[in-house]
């Protein structure tokens, strides 16, 4: 519903499907910047002993008056009230469906961003084996404990955001050849497509920190998921449990 009425205003899919990694992608001013990480802190009460910094207030206090501060505060709580509301009902608020289009939306929340030297899309490698350069993982401080498990040697599926791709394209020359007969983006590993989903198969190469090197990846790519590659023996695969 959201996502709808704001592309009526004017909105463009890049900001509104970038809202959920806002930390690590170009399109928010300082002052959105600023009211989305007040956003966060007021939802995500307990994250944190003090839920509301007062250097995330403060920042939101350099942009907005008191007037502009009161607004915003009322509209993060409405949001919340709405949401809490819908979830005993079975209505999940980070997903939907399009009444105009019938379509099913989700949202997603970034669990880290890639550090890179790579940042023009258009002069990245295609592949990770054109010589691309290594890369550090960095994981947001409240995921490390999903991490725990990984380490130098472990192969991985990460799973990106490419969020400087163009999601309005449906057919491509295949790696940019334009001599070469366009093909459906589907059948292509073109980073251009309506969801613009990263697949990279790395192999952890040291780990320090909430850092991990590893890929090929634009500078600042959000970070979804990662999950291990399973071996082809079944007993030397790791069991899994919650908790």
């Amino acid at each position: 519903m959201h996502n709808r009425l704001m592309k009526k205003a004017g909105e463009t899919d890049d900001r509104l499907f970038s809202v959920a990694a806002w930390r690590h992608t170009p399109y928010f001013t300082d002052a959105e910047r600023a009211a989305l990480s007040l956003t966060e802190a007021v939802t995500r009460l307990s994250d944190r002993t003090d839920p509301a910094p007062d250097e995330i207030w403060g920042e939101a206090a350099r942009h907005y008056d008191e007037k502009g501060l009161a607004a915003l505060i009322l509209s993060i709580a409405n949001i919340n009230v709405w949401n809490r509301l819908t979830l005993p009902s079975g209505r999940w608020p980070a997903s939907g469906r399009d009444e105009e289009t019938n379509r099913m939306s989700f949202e997603v929340r970034a669990i880290g961003r890639v550090e890179s030297s790579l940042t023009d899309i258009e002069s990245a490698p295609r592949q990770v084996d054109e010589s691309a350069p290594e890369a550090w993982l960095v994981f947001e401080p409240d995921m490390l404990d999903g991490l725990r498990s990984i380490g130098p040697g472990d192969e991985v599926i990460l799973i990106t955001w490419l969020d400087r791709a163009r999601r309005d394209v449906l057919s491509v020359h295949p790696r940019g050849n334009s001599s070469r007969e366009k093909e459906g983006v589907f059948g292509t590993r073109s980073p251009h497509r309506p969801n613009p989903i990263g697949l990279h198969r790395v192999e952890i190469t040291a780990v320090d920190g909430r850092r991990m090197r590893s890929l090929e990846a634009l500078d600042g790519t959000p970070i979804i998921d990662i999950k291990p590659i399973l071996s082809g023996e079944m007993s030397q695969r790791r069991e899994w449990r919650p908790g």
